[in-house]
């Protein structure tokens, strides 16, 4: 059975976050492909998927999406000044402040 590479990120993703959120506040993590408010805060030099996660959901609590591309992973808030509406293709975090992460959507 051949898994796409794709695929394989993503249900990387999706163990990754089942892992960290029984440690952490709860989440919820959704591939998306629609508009997103708001702008690109940061850049990393990285363009793996479980990385990014990482640095987003550690690291930078304002963090609302990423978006990889072939050698980058970029950091989106809609919190940033001058926001604008762009199409994202990416990920979508959210974070919830009190329950713990029950579901992880992809």
């Amino acid at each position: 059975m051949h898994v796409s590479e794709n695929k394989m990120r993503i249900l990387e993703a999706a163990f990754f976050l089942a892992f960290v959120a029984t440690a952490q506040e709860g989440c919820t993590f959704t591939r998306v492909k629609d508009e997103f408010t708001g702008r690109e805060y940061q850049t990393h030099q990285t363009n793996n998927l479980l990385h990014c996660l990482r640095i987003c959901y550690n690291e930078f609590p304002r963090c609302e999406a990423i978006m990889l591309t072939k050698d980058s992973c970029g950091l989106h808030s809609s919190k940033h000044s001058f926001p604008s509406i762009y199409t994202l293709d990416g990920y979508k975090f959210q974070r919830s402040a009190n329950e713990s992460c029950r579901k992880v959507e992809i």
